[in-house]
């Protein structure tokens, strides 16, 4: 949980663990017939950012007037609503567990339980995948301070990255539209600095990507960067280069969650680039391990783009992204920058035979996996869930 007043100074209700880099700090909103409702920070809930300018809190979940347990007399039990941080975080708890179950039980890639593509995530990618679906909330409700509701956005010191809304983290057949691709546990190092992964969508739409790495402690007291290993995720998208958190000229330098989303367009090319940060520091230790997803409706990977392949400039199907520029900016905090949330379709269209040319190191750990007929580093894929499965995807409700 994340409460307090307006700082992060531990005396108004903050802890160490509410600003720790590898932890999943949760603010509250309100809820659902109460005030302005489950897109509004509720007055109580921490603001951030970090001493060292970290994007905290990470998510939000409605934490205002939710049904809790109490104990009576003679061992009995009723219920009482309550509302703080301590009624947010259970519901962030669950919302991870869900995550880890798709994994563990084979949801992905094709949308069934199967156990010969389950796997074990890290807890980065639960994190990662939490993160890119969540949802931007529209305004902050201050009335502790007397200034009533004011506007907020995403990456900014109330709501973070947003609420979490597992309907737009994870496909479900029947429910929603988007694809997703996972890359868990791949490992950068100073002398396999990049990864690479390039997609088109079958329509437009919304694209978002989101990276997380697991860091090394941080030095006691850091206040200028408390990374110890430094990569960057960038977008390149015919010749544009976009950056994380609501940066627009350069690299993240700060966060070990970095996530952009963008609007695409129909066969677009889009190429997403992990890198070890060398113009900053890179790696202390011998590697890094990271995690990245990948989400849109009609998502395709390299490997499936024979539909759009007539339809892109030779020059635009074989750019890559540039260096990443040497300037820092002077606030990771933007005062103004729409977060625009994935739309339902009905094109889920992909082709199965083309040759996979995903530029990866070669001790590539992919968590999307093929039959065991099928070698992952040459045959298609396809990302298309089709489960019917049924999950709860929005906290909490009353």
């Amino acid at each position: 949980g994340n409460a307090g007043l307006y700082n992060n100074v531990a005396n108004v209700g903050k802890t160490v663990a509410d600003v720790a880099k590898n932890t999943v700090t949760v603010c509250a909103t309100q809820n659902l017939g109460t005030n302005n409702g489950i897109n509004y920070v509720a007055d109580f809930s921490g603001r951030g950012p970090t001493t060292d300018g970290r994007i905290k809190p990470d998510v939000c979940v409605p934490g205002q007037w939710v049904a809790s347990a109490q104990k009576t007399f003679n061992r009995a039990c009723t219920s009482i609503l309550n509302s703080g941080t301590s009624m947010s975080a259970p519901g962030a708890t669950g919302a991870a567990l869900i995550v880890r179950q798709y994994f563990t039980e084979g949801w992905y890639p094709t949308g069934f339980p199967n156990t010969s593509d389950s796997f074990t995530p890290s807890g980065a990618l639960l994190k990662a995948v939490i993160i890119n679906g969540a949802k931007a909330l529209l305004g902050v409700d201050n009335t502790l301070n007397g200034l009533g509701v004011t506007a907020s956005e995403p990456y900014d010191v109330a709501q973070g990255f947003g609420r979490v809304s597992l309907i737009d983290s994870l496909f479900l057949n029947g429910r929603n539209s988007i694809e997703i691709h996972v890359v868990d546990r791949e490992s950068l190092s100073n002398n396999n600095p990049s990864f690479e992964v390039a997609f088109q969508m079958s329509t437009t739409t919304t694209f978002s990507t989101t990276l997380v790495w697991t860091d090394f402690e941080g030095a006691i007291g850091c206040t200028d960067s408390c990374l110890v290993n430094k990569l960057q995720l960038t977008l390149g998208r015919d010749g544009q280069v976009f950056y994380p958190n609501g940066l627009k000229n350069a690299p993240d330098e700060k966060n070990n969650v970095q996530r952009i989303r963008i609007s695409a367009k129909k066969c677009e090319l889009i190429k997403v680039r992990v890198q070890v940060a060398t113009d900053i520091g890179g790696l202390v230790t011998t590697s890094q391990e990271f995690s990245l997803i990948s989400s849109a409706i009609g998502l395709k990977t390299e490997e499936d783009m024979l539909a759009c392949s007539t339809l892109l400039p030779s020059s635009e199907a074989s750019s890559s992204l540039p260096p990443s520029p040497r300037r820092v900016p002077s606030s990771i905090f933007p005062t103004h920058l729409p977060t625009v949330s994935i739309l339902p379709s009905s094109s889920r269209t992909l082709h199965s035979k083309c040759k996979s040319s995903i530029k990866k190191s070669p001790k590539s750990r992919y968590s999307n996996k093929r039959s065991k007929k099928n070698n992952i580093a040459t045959d298609c894929k396809s990302f298309k869930i089709k489960s019917s499965a049924a999950i709860k995807t929005e906290y909490p409700t009353t």
